[in-house]
């Protein structure tokens, strides 16, 4: 049966009104470990800082965005994950900025909602009873249910409430109410779950993080009040040894909720989790359990994404890693405070704290062709690279200071930010770098070049100088206007001449080149004939080198054609014309340009 008042439940939920941010219980509560942590990178000390600035930032988060925070919590009984987050965060749920119409005290909430009782499960049930009592809440009477005595009527012969997932909410929920059930019978079916390495299994027999960090948390919370159970206390130790063996090997799964479940349960069973214990050797380096959930999993706005891989925020995520941070740094389990009626108290003092930011920053060169970018800063430091508002790349120095970035090539002249932050989160130097231009033009468009052109006009990058050369020889430059577009005055050169047209950027940048051909424009003069009479049966002359000489009769139709010399010379075989006729003499270069016409008269 319930023992647990409802009286001393809201009695206790009117002083969440005054929580205040993470003050000094946390630091009492936290295990101090006294092991020489000489061979561990990051000090116990710093990884608390770094604890209270994620919290701090994961408040933020659920500051800032109340409307998605409330369509969670009056959603259904899984709001007690984001509550139990605000509850572990020591936030005033009571005078909490609920979204407009999503208020948890509205009709359309979960929380206020008539509850049938043949559709929930145990998990449910679990749930809603520390939903309820974070909300100060009757979980005896909420909607028309005593939910606490229906949990305890689910549970079946063999003492089990649900699957190996639910168990421990069913022990960690009634442990809350203070209520009656077969707890030795209960206790049997979690302990069956444990394997040879100390892990927990889920569905089948292989080991489940998850379903090991909250047994961990319920068998922990049974501890406190049976601490003479050398059952609970040996599986207690062989899961800590267990959870212990496989970090050291291969530092978990990438996946944050899993991470979350095992810090959990670590905390709840007492363990120093800033301790050189909880650290595993990557590329070199010590990484604390801490250290990897707050640096690989957090986001800018604070919330926690599910795996490394990932960009977006998973709620899901957030609310189980925040609770098992907060743990970690209070050195007991959320659950056992709200157990025990106590008010969240998540912000220690850190003794000589860490306020300065990094204050050393060389940043190398970035030009529009850059795709890396190295410097120097404080050790450990994180750098940021932003356009703007927009975060472009990030990384953590090594612990010489040295980095490099990756980047996606940037535009010239463009200003980014280059930020760092140290390993407790406190800003340091930023610079600004101008993007330096060192690509020349890439655009080129040049109009004809005759040998009758005494301008040419074309497009290309915006203020480019463009230059044509003969050979070496500069003929002409000018430089293009603010859109691209340029002209140039240039001297009649000869047909077939190679030009070469180069460009030029205003920071001296070489660019694209084109070589033009001079484009033969200019008709071939009259050719010149000797003497033509009626017995003659080859015209003879002189005309423009290689050009063809095509004669037509008085009706227009053509009596022979050749091809000049490369001197010019040339003899068209015709018939014997009478005497009178008209003929008309053409030449057309090897351009195809056409002479005027040529009128000789037969003698």
């Amino acid at each position: 049966m319930l023992k647990r008042s409802s009286s001393m439940v809201l009695a206790f939920v009117m002083l969440l009104s005054l929580l205040s941010p993470f003050t000094a219980q946390a630091e009492n509560n936290m295990v101090v470990n006294n092991e020489d942590h000489t061979s561990q990178t990051t000090s116990p000390q710093v990884i608390k800082e770094k604890l209270v600035n994620s919290l701090e930032k994961a408040k933020q988060y659920y500051i800032i965005n109340n409307q998605t925070i409330s369509s969670r919590v009056i959603s259904s009984h899984s709001g007690y994950w984001s509550l139990s987050a605000m509850y572990a965060l020591g936030m005033d749920i009571k005078n909490y900025k609920w979204a407009e119409g999503s208020e948890v005290t509205s009709e359309q909430s979960y929380w206020m909602k008539p509850k049938a009782a043949t559709s929930s499960t145990s998990n449910e049930d679990a749930g809603t009873i520390i939903g309820a009592y974070i909300l100060g809440l009757d979980p005896t009477n909420l909607g028309q249910r005593n939910i606490v005595e229906d949990l305890q009527n689910k549970q079946k012969a063999d003492g089990s409430f649900f699957t190996a997932y639910g168990e421990s909410w069913a022990s960690i929920a009634l442990g809350l109410a203070n209520a009656d059930y077969d707890k030795a019978k209960h206790l049997e079916v979690i302990l069956k779950k444990q394997n040879n390495s100390g892990l927990f299994s889920g569905f089948g027999s292989s080991d489940d993080l998850d379903v090991t960090g909250w047994n961990l948390t319920a068998l922990t919370l049974l501890n406190n009040t049976d601490k003479s159970n050398e059952t609970i206390n040996e599986s207690i130790k062989k899961a800590v040894d267990g959870i212990h063996a496989k970090y050291q090997k291969d530092g978990f799964v990438d996946n944050s909720n899993s991470m979350a479940s095992i810090i959990m349960g670590l905390a709840t069973a007492g363990e120093d989790l800033t301790a050189d214990k909880w650290s595993y050797e990557k590329d070199g380096k010590k990484v604390n359990i801490l250290e990897k959930m707050i640096d690989d999993y957090q986001l800018e706005d604070g919330s926690f994404k599910w795996m490394i891989k990932d960009s977006k925020t998973n709620l899901m995520a957030t609310e189980q890693v925040i609770i098992a941070l907060a743990d970690a740094l209070n050195g007991k389990s959320t659950f056992a405070r709200l157990a025990a009626g106590e008010i969240p108290d998540t912000n220690p003092p850190v003794e000589n704290p860490d306020t300065e930011g990094p204050t050393e920053l060389t940043v190398g060169t970035i030009s529009n062709k850059t795709t890396s970018v190295t410097g120097t800063t404080e050790a450990y430091a994180t750098v940021s690279i932003y356009n703007g508002t927009k975060l472009l790349t990030s990384t953590k120095a090594n612990n010489k200071g040295t980095f490099a970035l990756k980047i996606p090539a940037q535009k010239a002249n463009v200003k980014l930010v280059v930020k760092t932050t140290d390993e407790t989160g406190n800003a340091g130097v930023t610079k600004t770098i101008t993007v330096l231009d060192k690509i020349g033009p890439t655009k080129l468009i040049v109009g004809t070049i005759s040998n009758k052109a005494t301008t040419v006009k074309g497009t290309t990058e915006a203020k480019a100088t463009v230059s044509i050369y003969k050979g070496s020889k500069l003929l002409t430059s000018t430089k293009a206007s603010s859109k691209g577009n340029y002209t140039l005055k240039i001297t009649k050169q000869k047909a077939n001449v190679k030009l070469v047209v180069k460009t030029k950027d205003t920071v001296g940048n070489k660019g694209v080149s084109k070589t033009i051909i001079v484009k033969d424009k200019i008709a071939p003069k009259k050719p010149t004939v000797s003497k033509i009479t009626s017995k003659t049966t080859k015209v003879k002359g002189k005309t423009e080198a290689k050009a063809t000489i095509t004669i037509y009769n008085s009706k227009h139709k053509k009596i022979g054609s050749a091809k000049a010399s490369s001197k010019g010379n040339f003899s068209v075989k015709i018939k014997k014309q009478k005497a009178n006729t008209k003929l008309s003499i053409y030449a057309k270069d090897l351009a195809g340009n056409k002479s005027s016409k040529l009128s000789v008269k037969v003698k």
